[in-house]
């Protein structure tokens, strides 16, 4: 009895394993972009990149576009224009166009925290036009996809601090912290291939303006600890004529221009004067000379202190401009809010409350620079 059980109990098994249904991968369109714009109708259409892998074509990277008055009824209205079955589990970038993003993301992005098969690792983007025409990106002149491509850029400028880290787990974690808001990268197309143009700044969910590139090191000062990101910084050349090694071509030349590697640079931030809302923001930085546009004797110690003041006050500048025009948009992705919060009794903080008092607070910013070597060898 035991032997015939255990022959029907393998049978069965057999009988189980032949209902899994099975799939060939060459019946599967994975997607690894994806892209979301408004339509004049009101609708939406949702623009994707596609791995499909086929025996019958050398490309196995394509792009689909559907329309609809859902991301869900978008997304499956792509899937009429293929022959396979469509996945999302590999999602690297969510962009967004930006007309979409004026209005506000928040709604599209809570579809995807919602979609277990989504993963909250998936990098955040804006189009300065529409996400269609960058998704849309003749592949040939990147020579890989351009989903791929994308992904590959972001995270290389992330690595290096050139901005700050924004996956969907990021954004949703300063979303929902009361006191700070988000940036994220914005591309444009340049030459027919997508680039970073400049940094977007969020109030919430929505787009309201946006900042330079070179300024986001300010922001990621603010909010982490910097280490060998690459810091360019213009100086006016009047204080150092006298240093300068030989004088021939430079009288015209009014700016020096200075390139150097931050070895390491943090800030910290108290709250001096609650109810006068004044900040000190505090910021030291060790950082390596690699590069001046005019021959000035850096050997000299006076010289590299002379340096180091000038870089302080153009960076302290630079901060008091950046926070001007982040009073204008009235949005904080310096985060002044959050040490405005814990000072706070109950420790909490509306953002109607955040927002009528951000475009008032004062900050005085102390930069300390620390010239620690000159050159690459040195």
């Amino acid at each position: 009895m035991k032997l015939k059980g255990l022959i029907i109990l393998l049978l069965l098994s057999c009988l189980l394993i032949s209902c899994v249904e099975s799939e060939q991968i060459e019946q599967i369109g994975i997607i690894n972009a994806r892209g979301l714009d408004a339509l004049a109708d009101g609708q939406l259409e949702a623009t994707i990149v596609i791995y499909q892998f086929s025996s019958e074509t050398d490309s196995i990277s394509k792009t689909r576009s559907g329309k609809g008055h859902t991301v869900k009824g978008a997304i499956e209205d792509t899937e009429h224009t293929t022959s396979f079955r469509l996945t999302p589990g590999k999602i690297k970038i969510e962009m967004f166009g930006k007309e979409i993003a004026e209005k506000g993301i928040f709604p599209y992005l809570d579809t995807l925290a919602r979609d277990a098969q989504m993963s909250d690792l998936m990098y955040l983007t804006i189009s300065d036009t529409s996400a269609k025409e960058i998704l849309s990106t003749d592949e040939e002149l990147m020579s890989k996809n351009v989903g791929q491509f994308l992904y590959e850029l972001i995270k290389n400028e992330t690595t290096g601090h050139n901005i700050p880290r924004k996956t969907l787990h990021d954004f949703f974690r300063i979303y929902y912290d009361t006191g700070q808001d988000n940036i994220l990268p914005i591309f444009e197309l340049y030459e027919g291939v997508p680039r970073q143009k400049a940094i977007a700044v969020l109030q919430g969910d929505k787009f309201v303006g946006e900042i330079e590139n070179e300024k986001s090191v300010l922001i990621n000062l603010m909010n982490s600890t910097i280490t060998r990101q690459i810091l360019e910084v213009n100086l006016p050349l009047e204080p150092f004529e006298d240093y300068i090694e030989t004088k021939e071509k430079h009288h015209l030349q009014k700016k020096l221009y200075t390139a150097y590697r931050i070895e390491n640079g943090k800030s910290k931030t108290k709250v001096v004067d609650k109810e006068n809302l004044l900040f000190q923001t505090d910021t030291k930085i060790k950082m390596r000379l690699l590069e001046e546009s005019v021959p000035v004797r850096i050997k000299d110690k006076h010289v590299i202190k002379l340096l180091e003041k000038e870089v302080e006050e153009k960076l302290t500048s630079d901060f008091e401009k950046l926070l001007n025009t982040l009073q204008k948009l009235n949005a904080d992705p310096f985060g002044y809010g959050r040490y405005y919060r814990i000072k706070q009794e109950d420790g909490k903080l509306s953002e109607a409350e955040w927002r009528e008092k951000f475009p008032e607070i004062k900050v005085k910013f102390n930069v300390d620079v620390n010239i620690i070597r000159h050159g690459i060898l040195d």
